[in-house]
């Protein structure tokens, strides 16, 4: 493959993941959450937590998660059920947070040093690492569409 094509690999990959990237989905809705309710600080966990679950996918991906995907394509549909799953719990809990608070659950500080509600930062990476690594939408794009960019030779 020439250097042009493999030059103009690179750019239609990059434009194709920056067009995903900048797209609003639910890590954005579950990132800006975060940080409204707990500061700068719960924001860069939680974006922390979803670039770790991208690398574990994409070293999944690199290690064969195709393999078990082919042995048992349910494990697409169980991962899909436990990402809505997942979703609908971080929902009823700010429903829930919204009618039994005064603030509507979320404290909003001008203040970057205020303590954050939860009691660790663990818990916000947890939201991030939970929101990417139940996506299928996430799964398929390292094994559908990463591959395809990737050179023959």
């Amino acid at each position: 493959m020439s250097r042009a094509a493999i030059d103009s690999s690179y750019l239609a990959f990059f434009t194709f993941t920056f067009v995903l990237v900048v797209t609003p989905g639910s890590t954005t809705a579950v990132v800006v959450r975060n940080t409204l309710e707990g500061g700068r600080r719960a924001g860069y966990l939680t974006a922390l937590g979803a670039a770790l679950a991208n690398t574990i996918i994409a070293i999944s991906c690199g290690l064969g998660l195709s393999v078990l995907l082919a042995v048992w394509p349910g494990s697409l549909d169980a991962i899909r059920i436990a990402g809505a799953a997942f979703l609908g719990w971080l929902g009823l809990a700010s429903l829930y947070r919204a009618a039994t608070r005064e603030d509507g659950g979320i404290k909003l500080s001008l203040d970057p040093n205020a303590a954050p509600p939860r009691a660790h930062g663990g818990a916000y990476v947890g939201d991030g690492l939970g929101i990417n690594l139940l996506s299928p939408v996430i799964i398929s794009f390292y094994l559908s569409v990463v591959p395809s960019f990737i050179p023959a030779e």
